[in-house]
Protein backbone atom coordinates (compact mmCIF):
# COMPACT_ATOMS: atom_id res chain seq x y z
CA UNK A 1 0.00 0.00 0.00
CA UNK A 2 2.87 2.39 0.84
CA UNK A 3 4.39 1.80 -2.60
CA UNK A 4 1.09 2.82 -4.19
CA UNK A 5 1.12 6.00 -2.17
CA UNK A 6 4.65 6.82 -3.23
CA UNK A 7 3.82 6.18 -6.86
CA UNK A 8 0.92 8.59 -6.68
CA UNK A 9 3.14 11.07 -4.86
CA UNK A 10 5.38 11.38 -7.88
CA UNK A 11 2.51 11.79 -10.32
CA UNK A 12 0.64 14.36 -8.29
CA UNK A 13 2.40 16.04 -5.41
CA UNK A 14 5.89 16.47 -6.63
CA UNK A 15 4.64 18.35 -9.65
CA UNK A 16 4.25 20.97 -6.93
CA UNK A 17 1.50 22.93 -8.65
CA UNK A 18 -1.34 24.34 -6.65
CA UNK A 19 -4.72 25.19 -8.17
CA UNK A 20 -5.45 27.83 -5.52
CA UNK A 21 -6.19 31.37 -6.76
CA UNK A 22 -5.55 33.17 -4.01
CA UNK A 23 17.03 54.65 2.58
CA UNK A 24 18.93 56.82 2.48
CA UNK A 25 20.45 57.84 -0.84
CA UNK A 26 24.03 58.64 -1.77
CA UNK A 27 25.73 60.33 -4.67
CA UNK A 28 28.27 59.01 -7.13
CA UNK A 29 25.92 56.64 -8.94
CA UNK A 30 28.36 55.92 -11.76
CA UNK A 31 31.64 56.62 -10.06
CA UNK A 32 32.17 53.09 -8.79
CA UNK A 33 31.36 51.52 -12.14
CA UNK A 34 35.00 51.34 -13.15
CA UNK A 35 34.44 48.22 -15.23
CA UNK A 36 33.65 50.31 -18.26
CA UNK A 37 34.55 53.82 -17.12
CA UNK A 38 31.54 55.04 -19.04
CA UNK A 39 30.24 57.91 -17.02
CA UNK A 40 31.16 59.90 -13.95
CA UNK A 41 28.26 62.31 -14.08
CA UNK A 42 27.18 61.64 -10.50
CA UNK A 43 30.34 62.78 -8.74
CA UNK A 44 30.07 63.96 -5.17
CA UNK A 45 31.81 67.16 -6.20
CA UNK A 46 28.61 68.37 -7.81
CA UNK A 47 27.55 70.60 -4.95
CA UNK A 48 23.84 70.58 -5.71
CA UNK A 49 23.67 66.83 -5.26
CA UNK A 50 25.86 66.30 -2.22
CA UNK A 51 23.36 66.76 0.55
CA UNK A 52 21.95 63.27 0.69
CA UNK A 53 21.96 62.84 4.45
CA UNK A 54 18.37 63.92 4.69
CA UNK A 55 17.24 63.42 1.11
CA UNK A 56 16.41 67.13 0.89
CA UNK A 57 17.81 68.53 -2.32
CA UNK A 58 17.42 72.18 -1.37
CA UNK A 59 19.00 71.93 2.05
CA UNK A 60 21.96 74.23 2.66
CA UNK A 61 25.30 72.44 2.80
CA UNK A 62 28.24 73.74 4.79
CA UNK A 63 30.80 74.83 2.16
CA UNK A 64 33.57 73.55 4.45
CA UNK A 65 32.82 70.06 3.08
CA UNK A 66 34.29 71.12 -0.27
CA UNK A 67 37.23 73.35 0.70
CA UNK A 68 40.75 72.10 -0.09
CA UNK A 69 42.96 71.22 2.84
CA UNK A 70 45.03 74.29 3.84
CA UNK A 71 48.10 72.09 4.37
CA UNK A 72 47.69 70.37 0.99
CA UNK A 73 46.91 66.97 2.45
CA UNK A 74 44.93 64.46 0.37
CA UNK A 75 43.28 61.10 0.87
CA UNK A 76 46.08 58.55 0.55
CA UNK A 77 45.70 54.93 -0.46
CA UNK A 78 42.39 55.43 -2.25
CA UNK A 79 41.29 52.16 -3.90
CA UNK A 80 38.15 53.55 -5.52
CA UNK A 81 39.21 52.33 -8.97
CA UNK A 82 39.00 48.69 -7.84
CA UNK A 83 37.96 45.93 -10.22
CA UNK A 84 34.63 44.51 -9.03
CA UNK A 85 33.74 40.84 -8.94
CA UNK A 86 30.00 41.55 -9.07
CA UNK A 87 27.91 43.96 -11.10
CA UNK A 88 24.52 45.28 -10.07
CA UNK A 89 22.39 46.13 -13.10
CA UNK A 90 19.55 48.51 -12.35
CA UNK A 91 17.55 51.51 -13.54
CA UNK A 92 18.57 55.16 -13.02
CA UNK A 93 15.74 55.63 -10.51
CA UNK A 94 17.10 52.89 -8.21
CA UNK A 95 20.81 53.38 -8.88
CA UNK A 96 21.72 55.53 -5.87
CA UNK A 97 20.22 53.03 -3.44
CA UNK A 98 21.99 50.16 -5.15
CA UNK A 99 25.22 52.16 -4.81
CA UNK A 100 24.75 52.01 -1.05
CA UNK A 101 24.28 48.27 -1.34
CA UNK A 102 27.38 47.96 -3.53
CA UNK A 103 29.45 49.82 -0.94
CA UNK A 104 28.24 47.49 1.81
CA UNK A 105 28.93 44.35 -0.24
CA UNK A 106 32.38 45.67 -1.13
CA UNK A 107 33.51 46.25 2.45
CA UNK A 108 32.01 42.92 3.51
CA UNK A 109 34.12 41.01 1.03
CA UNK A 110 32.46 41.19 -2.39
CA UNK A 111 33.78 44.09 -4.51
CA UNK A 112 30.69 45.38 -6.29
CA UNK A 113 29.90 48.12 -8.80
CA UNK A 114 26.64 49.46 -10.25
CA UNK A 115 25.75 50.12 -13.87
CA UNK A 116 22.41 51.35 -15.19
CA UNK A 117 20.42 50.05 -18.11
CA UNK A 118 20.58 53.56 -19.53
CA UNK A 119 24.36 53.31 -19.76
CA UNK A 120 24.20 49.79 -21.16
CA UNK A 121 21.68 50.79 -23.83
CA UNK A 122 23.90 53.68 -24.91
CA UNK A 123 27.07 51.64 -25.27
CA UNK A 124 25.99 48.09 -26.22
CA UNK A 125 24.44 46.72 -29.41
CA UNK A 126 21.36 44.48 -29.44
CA UNK A 127 17.86 44.06 -30.82
CA UNK A 128 16.26 45.02 -27.52
CA UNK A 129 17.29 45.84 -23.95
CA UNK A 130 17.39 42.19 -22.90
CA UNK A 131 19.86 41.38 -25.67
CA UNK A 132 21.88 44.51 -24.95
CA UNK A 133 22.12 43.50 -21.30
CA UNK A 134 23.20 39.99 -22.23
CA UNK A 135 25.87 41.31 -24.61
CA UNK A 136 27.12 43.65 -21.91
CA UNK A 137 27.41 40.76 -19.44
CA UNK A 138 29.31 38.72 -22.03
CA UNK A 139 31.85 41.51 -22.40
CA UNK A 140 32.06 42.02 -18.64
CA UNK A 141 32.84 38.35 -18.08
CA UNK A 142 35.26 37.94 -20.97
CA UNK A 143 37.19 41.21 -20.70
CA UNK A 144 36.90 42.14 -17.03
CA UNK A 145 36.45 38.88 -15.20
CA UNK A 146 33.08 39.62 -13.62
CA UNK A 147 32.03 36.62 -11.49
CA UNK A 148 28.44 37.50 -10.49
CA UNK A 149 25.55 39.60 -11.81
CA UNK A 150 22.70 40.92 -9.68
CA UNK A 151 19.73 42.22 -11.66
CA UNK A 152 18.55 44.95 -9.32
CA UNK A 153 14.95 45.66 -10.16
CA UNK A 154 11.51 44.39 -11.06
CA UNK A 155 10.32 43.84 -14.63
CA UNK A 156 9.95 47.57 -15.33
CA UNK A 157 13.51 48.33 -14.15
CA UNK A 158 15.65 45.52 -15.58
CA UNK A 159 14.75 43.56 -18.74
CA UNK A 160 14.11 39.84 -18.93
CA UNK A 161 13.71 37.22 -21.62
CA UNK A 162 10.67 34.99 -22.04
CA UNK A 163 11.06 31.44 -23.33
CA UNK A 164 8.09 29.37 -24.49
CA UNK A 165 7.80 25.89 -23.06
CA UNK A 166 5.32 23.02 -23.16
CA UNK A 167 5.18 19.53 -21.68
CA UNK A 168 2.56 16.84 -21.15
CA UNK A 169 2.76 14.68 -18.04
CA UNK A 170 -0.51 13.90 -16.29
CA UNK A 171 -1.92 16.96 -18.07
CA UNK A 172 -0.76 19.74 -20.38
CA UNK A 173 1.59 22.41 -19.00
CA UNK A 174 2.65 25.50 -20.92
CA UNK A 175 4.88 28.45 -20.04
CA UNK A 176 5.91 31.78 -21.47
CA UNK A 177 7.83 32.83 -18.38
CA UNK A 178 11.12 34.64 -17.77
CA UNK A 179 14.11 32.32 -18.20
CA UNK A 180 17.10 33.15 -16.03
CA UNK A 181 19.26 30.89 -18.19
CA UNK A 182 19.25 33.59 -20.89
CA UNK A 183 21.57 35.74 -18.74
CA UNK A 184 23.62 32.97 -17.16
CA UNK A 185 24.30 30.75 -20.20
CA UNK A 186 26.27 33.39 -22.07
CA UNK A 187 27.93 31.01 -24.53
CA UNK A 188 24.59 29.78 -25.87
CA UNK A 189 22.86 31.22 -28.92
CA UNK A 190 19.23 31.55 -27.88
CA UNK A 191 18.11 32.54 -31.39
CA UNK A 192 20.43 30.71 -33.74
CA UNK A 193 17.83 30.69 -36.53
CA UNK A 194 17.31 34.45 -36.25
CA UNK A 195 13.52 34.30 -36.14
CA UNK A 196 13.22 36.43 -32.99
CA UNK A 197 11.79 33.55 -30.95
CA UNK A 198 14.22 32.76 -28.17
CA UNK A 199 15.05 29.45 -26.55
CA UNK A 200 13.49 27.11 -29.09
CA UNK A 201 14.50 23.44 -29.12
CA UNK A 202 16.21 23.91 -32.46
CA UNK A 203 18.22 26.85 -31.08
CA UNK A 204 19.70 25.11 -28.04
CA UNK A 205 20.77 21.76 -26.70
CA UNK A 206 20.53 20.42 -23.17
CA UNK A 207 24.32 20.28 -23.05
CA UNK A 208 24.42 23.99 -23.79
CA UNK A 209 21.80 24.77 -21.15
CA UNK A 210 23.77 22.84 -18.53
CA UNK A 211 26.87 24.96 -19.17
CA UNK A 212 25.97 28.03 -17.10
CA UNK A 213 28.65 30.70 -17.44
CA UNK A 214 27.63 33.29 -14.86
CA UNK A 215 25.83 33.09 -11.49
CA UNK A 216 22.89 35.47 -11.83
CA UNK A 217 20.18 36.51 -9.39
CA UNK A 218 17.42 39.08 -9.44
CA UNK A 219 16.20 41.24 -6.59
CA UNK A 220 12.81 42.29 -8.02
CA UNK A 221 12.65 45.62 -6.20
CA UNK A 222 10.27 48.22 -7.53
CA UNK A 223 10.97 51.05 -5.07
CA UNK A 224 13.94 52.58 -3.28
CA UNK A 225 12.48 51.35 0.03
CA UNK A 226 12.52 47.77 -1.21
CA UNK A 227 16.20 48.15 -2.15
CA UNK A 228 16.96 49.54 1.32
CA UNK A 229 15.00 46.73 3.01
CA UNK A 230 16.88 44.09 1.07
CA UNK A 231 20.21 45.69 1.99
CA UNK A 232 19.28 45.69 5.68
CA UNK A 233 18.47 41.97 5.52
CA UNK A 234 21.75 41.18 3.79
CA UNK A 235 23.68 43.02 6.52
CA UNK A 236 21.87 40.95 9.15
CA UNK A 237 22.53 37.75 7.22
CA UNK A 238 26.23 38.36 6.55
CA UNK A 239 27.16 39.75 9.96
CA UNK A 240 25.39 36.93 11.74
CA UNK A 241 22.84 36.10 14.35
CA UNK A 242 24.38 34.09 17.13
CA UNK A 243 24.19 30.33 16.73
CA UNK A 244 21.40 30.30 14.15
CA UNK A 245 23.27 30.59 10.87
CA UNK A 246 23.14 26.80 10.31
CA UNK A 247 19.62 26.11 11.62
CA UNK A 248 17.49 24.18 9.12
CA UNK A 249 13.70 24.29 8.73
CA UNK A 250 12.04 21.57 6.61
CA UNK A 251 8.50 22.08 5.27
CA UNK A 252 6.06 20.03 3.23
CA UNK A 253 2.49 20.16 1.95
CA UNK A 254 -0.19 17.54 1.45
CA UNK A 255 0.42 16.20 -2.01
CA UNK A 256 -3.04 14.90 -2.69
CA UNK A 257 -5.94 13.11 -1.05
CA UNK A 258 -6.86 9.70 -2.45
CA UNK A 259 -9.89 7.48 -1.90
CA UNK A 260 -9.24 4.71 0.65
CA UNK A 261 -5.71 5.99 1.23
CA UNK A 262 -6.02 9.53 2.49
CA UNK A 263 -3.44 12.29 2.43
CA UNK A 264 -0.03 11.85 0.80
CA UNK A 265 2.84 13.99 2.06
CA UNK A 266 5.60 15.74 0.10
CA UNK A 267 7.95 15.13 3.04
CA UNK A 268 8.98 11.91 1.29
CA UNK A 269 10.96 13.97 -1.23
CA UNK A 270 12.46 16.31 1.37
CA UNK A 271 13.85 13.48 3.46
CA UNK A 272 15.75 11.88 0.56
CA UNK A 273 17.87 14.99 0.00
CA UNK A 274 18.12 15.84 3.69
CA UNK A 275 19.36 12.37 4.68
CA UNK A 276 21.81 12.09 1.81
CA UNK A 277 23.45 15.52 1.84
CA UNK A 278 22.88 17.77 4.85
CA UNK A 279 25.94 17.95 7.11
CA UNK A 280 26.11 17.83 10.90
CA UNK A 281 25.97 21.58 11.62
CA UNK A 282 22.66 21.63 9.74
CA UNK A 283 21.15 18.31 10.86
CA UNK A 284 21.90 18.92 14.55
CA UNK A 285 19.72 22.04 14.52
CA UNK A 286 16.73 21.03 12.44
CA UNK A 287 13.01 21.54 12.87
CA UNK A 288 10.44 19.83 10.65
CA UNK A 289 6.85 20.86 9.95
CA UNK A 290 5.13 18.28 7.75
CA UNK A 291 1.61 18.06 6.43
CA UNK A 292 0.44 14.62 7.60
CA UNK A 293 0.57 12.79 10.89
CA UNK A 294 2.16 9.81 9.14
CA UNK A 295 5.14 11.92 8.00
CA UNK A 296 5.38 13.59 11.41
CA UNK A 297 5.52 10.19 13.14
CA UNK A 298 7.95 8.78 10.59
CA UNK A 299 10.42 11.67 10.55
CA UNK A 300 10.11 13.36 13.93
CA UNK A 301 8.17 16.36 12.70
CA UNK A 302 5.29 18.46 13.99
CA UNK A 303 2.16 19.24 12.04
CA UNK A 304 2.47 22.21 9.70
CA UNK A 305 0.16 25.18 9.95
CA UNK A 306 0.82 28.89 9.32
CA UNK A 307 1.00 29.75 13.02
CA UNK A 308 3.55 27.03 13.81
CA UNK A 309 5.68 27.85 10.77
CA UNK A 310 5.51 31.56 11.57
CA UNK A 311 6.75 30.90 15.10
CA UNK A 312 9.68 28.88 13.78
CA UNK A 313 10.57 31.68 11.38
CA UNK A 314 10.55 34.07 14.34
CA UNK A 315 12.93 31.78 16.24
CA UNK A 316 15.36 32.01 13.36
CA UNK A 317 16.13 29.46 10.65
CA UNK A 318 18.66 30.51 8.03
CA UNK A 319 18.04 27.54 5.69
CA UNK A 320 14.46 26.64 4.75
CA UNK A 321 13.77 23.71 2.40
CA UNK A 322 10.23 23.16 1.12
CA UNK A 323 8.73 20.41 -1.02
CA UNK A 324 5.16 20.90 -2.10
CA UNK A 325 2.75 23.22 -3.80
CA UNK A 326 2.64 26.93 -4.51
CA UNK A 327 1.20 29.48 -6.88
CA UNK A 328 1.52 33.16 -7.67
CA UNK A 329 -0.07 34.25 -4.40
CA UNK A 330 1.04 31.32 -2.24
CA UNK A 331 4.59 30.63 -1.09
CA UNK A 332 3.47 27.10 -0.16
CA UNK A 333 0.08 25.41 -0.16
CA UNK A 334 -0.74 26.97 3.24
CA UNK A 335 1.48 30.11 3.35
CA UNK A 336 -0.15 32.99 1.49
CA UNK A 337 1.31 36.32 0.42
CA UNK A 338 -0.35 37.81 3.51
CA UNK A 339 1.69 35.38 5.66
CA UNK A 340 4.87 36.63 3.99
CA UNK A 341 3.92 40.28 4.45
CA UNK A 342 3.30 39.72 8.17
CA UNK A 343 6.68 38.11 8.90
CA UNK A 344 8.89 39.88 11.45
CA UNK A 345 11.78 37.39 11.57
CA UNK A 346 15.12 39.00 12.41
CA UNK A 347 17.08 36.05 10.98
CA UNK A 348 16.73 36.26 7.17
CA UNK A 349 16.63 32.90 5.44
CA UNK A 350 17.49 31.21 2.18
CA UNK A 351 14.34 29.40 1.01
CA UNK A 352 14.67 26.59 -1.53
CA UNK A 353 11.38 25.28 -2.90
CA UNK A 354 10.01 23.24 -5.79
CA UNK A 355 6.67 25.10 -5.65
CA UNK A 356 5.04 26.35 -8.82
CA UNK A 357 4.89 29.93 -10.06
CA UNK A 358 5.74 31.81 -6.84
CA UNK A 359 9.03 33.00 -8.37
CA UNK A 360 7.43 34.63 -11.41
CA UNK A 361 8.12 38.38 -11.19
CA UNK A 362 6.57 39.21 -14.58
CA UNK A 363 3.14 37.59 -14.56
CA UNK A 364 0.11 36.97 -12.40
CA UNK A 365 0.40 33.27 -13.07
CA UNK A 366 -2.41 31.31 -11.41
CA UNK A 367 -2.62 28.45 -13.87
CA UNK A 368 -0.47 25.73 -15.40
CA UNK A 369 -1.41 27.19 -18.79
CA UNK A 370 0.47 30.31 -19.86
CA UNK A 371 -2.40 31.55 -22.02
CA UNK A 372 -4.34 32.20 -18.81
CA UNK A 373 -1.63 34.40 -17.28
CA UNK A 374 -1.72 38.20 -17.14
CA UNK A 375 1.27 40.52 -16.96
CA UNK A 376 1.93 41.88 -13.49
CA UNK A 377 1.20 45.42 -12.49
CA UNK A 378 3.69 47.01 -10.02
CA UNK A 379 1.43 46.18 -7.04
CA UNK A 380 0.90 42.52 -8.01
CA UNK A 381 4.09 40.91 -6.75
CA UNK A 382 4.19 37.14 -6.40
CA UNK A 383 4.71 35.51 -3.00
CA UNK A 384 8.37 34.82 -3.82
CA UNK A 385 8.93 38.46 -4.71
CA UNK A 386 7.38 39.58 -1.45
CA UNK A 387 9.63 37.18 0.45
CA UNK A 388 12.63 39.00 -1.02
CA UNK A 389 11.32 42.58 -1.22
CA UNK A 390 9.90 42.96 2.27
CA UNK A 391 11.78 44.15 5.39
CA UNK A 392 11.62 40.58 6.72
CA UNK A 393 11.51 37.17 5.08
CA UNK A 394 14.62 36.13 3.17
CA UNK A 395 17.77 37.07 1.30
CA UNK A 396 17.38 34.37 -1.37
CA UNK A 397 14.50 32.42 -2.89
CA UNK A 398 15.03 29.46 -5.21
CA UNK A 399 11.77 28.61 -6.94
CA UNK A 400 10.02 28.52 -10.29
CA UNK A 401 8.63 31.04 -12.75
CA UNK A 402 6.37 28.30 -14.14
CA UNK A 403 5.00 24.94 -12.98
CA UNK A 404 7.51 23.01 -10.89
CA UNK A 405 7.93 19.44 -12.09
CA UNK A 406 8.98 17.85 -8.80
CA UNK A 407 10.23 14.30 -9.31
CA UNK A 408 10.48 14.87 -13.06
CA UNK A 409 13.11 17.60 -12.65
CA UNK A 410 12.59 20.04 -9.79
CA UNK A 411 13.54 17.65 -7.00
CA UNK A 412 16.66 16.50 -8.84
CA UNK A 413 17.65 20.12 -9.41
CA UNK A 414 17.33 20.91 -5.69
CA UNK A 415 19.21 17.74 -4.78
CA UNK A 416 22.06 18.73 -7.11
CA UNK A 417 22.04 22.29 -5.72
CA UNK A 418 22.55 21.00 -2.18
CA UNK A 419 25.13 18.52 -3.49
CA UNK A 420 27.11 21.45 -4.87
CA UNK A 421 27.08 23.14 -1.48
CA UNK A 422 27.51 20.23 0.94
CA UNK A 423 29.63 17.82 -1.13
CA UNK A 424 31.56 20.02 -3.55
CA UNK A 425 32.11 22.95 -1.20
CA UNK A 426 30.57 25.72 -3.30
CA UNK A 427 30.24 28.78 -1.07
CA UNK A 428 27.65 31.00 -2.73
CA UNK A 429 23.98 30.48 -3.49
CA UNK A 430 24.57 31.51 -7.13
CA UNK A 431 27.30 28.92 -7.69
CA UNK A 432 25.23 26.21 -6.01
CA UNK A 433 22.23 27.20 -8.15
CA UNK A 434 24.25 26.86 -11.36
CA UNK A 435 25.69 23.55 -10.15
CA UNK A 436 22.13 22.31 -9.67
CA UNK A 437 21.26 23.25 -13.23
CA UNK A 438 24.41 21.62 -14.59
CA UNK A 439 24.10 18.36 -12.66
CA UNK A 440 20.39 17.74 -12.09
CA UNK A 441 20.41 14.88 -14.61
CA UNK A 442 23.15 13.14 -12.61
CA UNK A 443 21.47 13.66 -9.22
CA UNK A 444 21.21 10.50 -7.12
CA UNK A 445 17.62 11.26 -6.19
CA UNK A 446 14.78 8.80 -6.60
CA UNK A 447 11.98 7.37 -4.52
CA UNK A 448 12.58 3.62 -4.08
CA UNK A 449 10.57 1.14 -6.17
CA UNK A 450 9.21 3.88 -8.42
CA UNK A 451 10.10 3.92 -12.13
CA UNK A 452 9.62 7.69 -12.58
CA UNK A 453 12.60 9.67 -13.83
CA UNK A 454 13.58 12.89 -15.55
CA UNK A 455 13.32 13.01 -19.33
CA UNK A 456 14.90 15.35 -21.86
CA UNK A 457 11.62 17.25 -22.06
CA UNK A 458 11.23 17.64 -18.30
CA UNK A 459 14.85 18.70 -17.86
CA UNK A 460 14.43 21.25 -20.65
CA UNK A 461 11.40 22.67 -18.87
CA UNK A 462 13.19 22.79 -15.52
CA UNK A 463 16.28 24.48 -16.96
CA UNK A 464 14.10 27.43 -17.99
CA UNK A 465 11.65 27.45 -15.08
CA UNK A 466 13.98 27.57 -12.06
CA UNK A 467 14.99 31.01 -10.81
CA UNK A 468 17.13 32.57 -8.10
CA UNK A 469 15.71 35.71 -6.51
CA UNK A 470 18.41 37.39 -4.43
CA UNK A 471 22.09 38.26 -4.49
CA UNK A 472 23.89 35.33 -6.19
CA UNK A 473 27.19 36.15 -4.46
CA UNK A 474 25.86 35.59 -0.93
CA UNK A 475 27.86 32.96 0.90
CA UNK A 476 25.80 30.30 2.63
CA UNK A 477 26.86 30.11 6.26
CA UNK A 478 28.62 26.74 6.43
CA UNK A 479 29.66 26.69 10.10
CA UNK A 480 28.71 28.42 13.31
CA UNK A 481 30.99 31.44 13.68
CA UNK A 482 31.16 34.06 16.39
CA UNK A 483 30.55 37.70 15.42
CA UNK A 484 32.98 40.59 15.35
CA UNK A 485 32.19 43.96 16.91
CA UNK A 486 33.19 47.40 15.65
CA UNK A 487 33.76 50.47 17.81
CA UNK A 488 33.84 53.62 15.66
CA UNK A 489 32.89 57.29 15.99
CA UNK A 490 29.21 58.04 15.43
CA UNK A 491 29.95 60.99 13.16
CA UNK A 492 32.68 62.83 11.28
CA UNK A 493 33.04 66.38 10.03
CA UNK A 494 34.40 68.32 7.05
CA UNK A 495 38.09 68.82 6.38
CA UNK A 496 41.02 66.60 7.15
CA UNK A 497 39.74 63.68 9.20
CA UNK A 498 41.19 60.87 11.25
CA UNK A 499 39.09 57.85 12.21
CA UNK A 500 40.10 54.95 14.44
CA UNK A 501 38.09 51.73 14.23
CA UNK A 502 38.54 49.07 16.90
CA UNK A 503 37.57 45.44 16.29
CA UNK A 504 36.81 43.07 19.18
CA UNK A 505 35.35 39.61 19.65
CA UNK A 506 32.37 38.58 21.76
CA UNK A 507 34.48 38.65 24.94
CA UNK A 508 35.62 42.21 24.27
CA UNK A 509 39.18 41.14 23.41
CA UNK A 510 40.90 43.00 20.54
CA UNK A 511 41.16 41.13 17.25
CA UNK A 512 44.53 41.38 15.53
CA UNK A 513 44.91 40.87 11.79
CA UNK A 514 41.35 41.81 10.79
CA UNK A 515 40.85 43.65 7.51
CA UNK A 516 38.98 46.90 8.04
CA UNK A 517 37.61 48.88 5.09
CA UNK A 518 36.19 52.39 4.89
CA UNK A 519 34.01 53.33 1.91
CA UNK A 520 32.52 56.70 0.99
CA UNK A 521 30.59 56.27 -2.24
CA UNK A 522 32.11 58.18 -5.14
CA UNK A 523 34.89 59.60 -2.96
CA UNK A 524 37.24 57.07 -1.38
CA UNK A 525 37.71 53.42 -0.46
CA UNK A 526 40.41 52.69 2.13
CA UNK A 527 41.66 49.52 3.80
CA UNK A 528 43.83 48.74 6.83
CA UNK A 529 44.77 45.80 9.07
CA UNK A 530 44.19 45.85 12.81
CA UNK A 531 47.18 45.72 15.14
CA UNK A 532 47.55 43.95 18.46
CA UNK A 533 45.23 46.55 20.00
CA UNK A 534 42.50 45.66 17.48
CA UNK A 535 42.67 49.15 15.99
CA UNK A 536 42.81 50.34 12.37
CA UNK A 537 43.40 54.02 11.58
CA UNK A 538 42.35 56.06 8.54
CA UNK A 539 42.98 59.61 7.35
CA UNK A 540 41.08 61.33 4.53
CA UNK A 541 39.76 64.56 3.03
CA UNK A 542 36.01 64.11 2.40
CA UNK A 543 34.34 65.73 -0.58
CA UNK A 544 30.79 66.20 0.62
CA UNK A 545 28.74 64.93 3.56
CA UNK A 546 27.78 61.32 2.93
CA UNK A 547 27.93 58.31 5.28
CA UNK A 548 31.11 56.30 5.76
CA UNK A 549 30.53 52.56 5.50
CA UNK A 550 32.84 50.48 7.71
CA UNK A 551 33.43 46.74 7.42
CA UNK A 552 35.67 44.34 9.35
CA UNK A 553 36.54 40.80 8.26
CA UNK A 554 38.69 37.89 9.40
CA UNK A 555 38.31 34.21 8.42
CA UNK A 556 37.70 32.98 11.97
CA UNK A 557 34.64 35.18 12.59
CA UNK A 558 31.56 36.58 10.94
CA UNK A 559 32.07 40.04 9.40
CA UNK A 560 30.95 43.25 11.11
CA UNK A 561 29.42 46.42 9.68
CA UNK A 562 28.96 49.98 10.95
CA UNK A 563 28.17 53.45 9.60
CA UNK A 564 29.64 56.80 10.48
CA UNK A 565 27.25 59.63 9.69
CA UNK A 566 28.29 63.11 8.52
CA UNK A 567 28.01 65.74 11.25
CA UNK A 568 25.10 68.13 10.88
Amino acid sequence: MRNIILHLLVLTVLLACDPLENGETIEGTNNTDNTGNVSNTGNTGNVNNTDNTGNVNNQTVDPAWFEPDPEGRVTEGNLLGFTPSMLVITSPSLAENWETYAAIRTILGRPTAVVTMEEISQRTEGRDDAERLRNYLKEAVDARGISFALLGGDREHVPFRRVENAIFLDTEYTSHAPSQSYFSNLEADFDSDGDGVFGEYEDLSLETLRAATLPVGRVPSGTTQEVADYGDKVIRYITGFGSRQTHTLLLSDIATSLPLIGDVDGAEGVEITYDALFSLPFTSRTKKHYATQYACDSYGATMADPGVIGQSMEEGYAMVFHNGHGSHGWLTDILSSAFVENLTNQVPSILVSCACLAGNFADVADSSLAEEWEEQEPDEDSAGEKFINGPFGGVAYVGNTATGLGAFGGSQFIHALYDGFFTFGLDTIGEAFNFGRSHMREADWSIPVLPMEMTDDSEWWTQHAVILLGDPSLEIHRDRLEPLFIAAPKSYGPGYGEVMVTVTDSTGAPVEGATVELFKVGDFYLTAITGSDGAARFTFIPNGPEPLHVGARILTHLPAYARIEPAT
